[in-house]
């Protein structure tokens, strides 16, 4: 694996890096992710020694440990994928990432580390079933897209700066149709503003009371799952990245500028404040 003064010194070159690299950062047995010129973030951040989420991933270490299936929506490269994977060899990983990169990047890093339990869909996980426009803005230097969005026009920039294309729709109930997902599923949801789409179309899966870590700046969208969550007995929290908490909440409600600097995830659970307590002892 190169350090960090082998990436410094390779970027002062005019390099960049390319190849596969131990992601070793996560509280989990260690395992590949493949970079194509500094395409990825994750093997960005763990070449600098960088922490990606410390808090959100280390929740999700402890939740998938006693998970009966696990739901990775919006799995761009498959880091949570892979941490999941990495742990249990024994439950089914649903993995839905609509962008064809990521999706392909997805398929190397699961093919590399030999997974055998992971179901990957290269489908945006919505409300309904069909077909939907697909877009998304390119980074530099190629870095595969984290912000693709089934409203291409919520971008504020011309279109002729957006790659676009049209991506299968498919509601997670459809997704797991035929699949038991037992009492205790776990599930990430980092869908850039769809998710109400996703919530619209998991009122099955949702009787399950899966705990679920979910990235959302929507206001219409909190009010949604709230009205969905809240009859089931869900509990919430703001996952404080830098204070390596969870911060209790009495509803869902948007990330915020001010949260920002601290993180962009919450934990919507049926546990007890008492129950996580436990669970998350190291």
């Amino acid at each position: 694996m190169r350090l960090k003064k082998d990436i410094e010194a390779l970027q002062a070159s005019g390099e960049l890096q390319f190849g596969y690299v131990d992601i070793t950062q996560f509280n989990c047995p260690p395992f590949v992710m493949f970079t194509n010129h500094g395409d990825c973030g994750i093997c960005g951040f763990q070449l600098l020694g960088m922490e990606y989420e410390p808090h959100s991933t280390y929740v999700w270490s402890k939740l998938v440990r006693d998970a009966t299936s696990i739901f990775d929506i919006g799995t761009r490269c498959g880091e949570y994928s892979l941490i999941a994977a990495s742990l249990r060899e024994d439950v089914p990983i649903i993995s839905c990432e609509p962008n064809p990169d990521g999706f392909a990047r997805l398929q190397v890093n699961m093919l590399a580390n030999g997974v055998k339990n992971m179901h990957i869909s290269r489908v945006a996980v919505g409300a309904d079933e069909g077909f939907s426009h697909f877009a998304w803005l390119q980074k530099a230097p190629g870095h595969i897209s984290s912000g693709g969005q089934l409203k291409p026009n919520r971008y504020d920039v011309p279109a002729a700066k957006l790659t676009q294309l049209v991506v299968v729709v498919a509601s997670l109930d459809t997704v797991t149709a035929g699949m038991d997902p037992g009492g205790k599923p776990v599930m990430k949801i980092d869908v850039e503003g769809a998710e109400i789409g996703v919530f619209k179309g998991m009122p099955s899966l949702l009787q399950r009371k899966p705990d679920i870590i979910l990235e959302t700046f929507n206001q219409d969208a909190c009010a949604l799952i709230n009205a969905m969550t809240k009859p089931l007995g869900y509990n919430y929290f703001f996952i404080d990245e830098k204070g390596r908490s969870l911060a209790p909440r009495e509803e869902l409600r948007p990330v915020t500028t001010a949260d920002d600097d601290r993180g962009l995830n919450h934990l919507l659970t049926t546990r007890s404040p008492e129950e996580l307590a436990v669970l998350l002892t190291p």
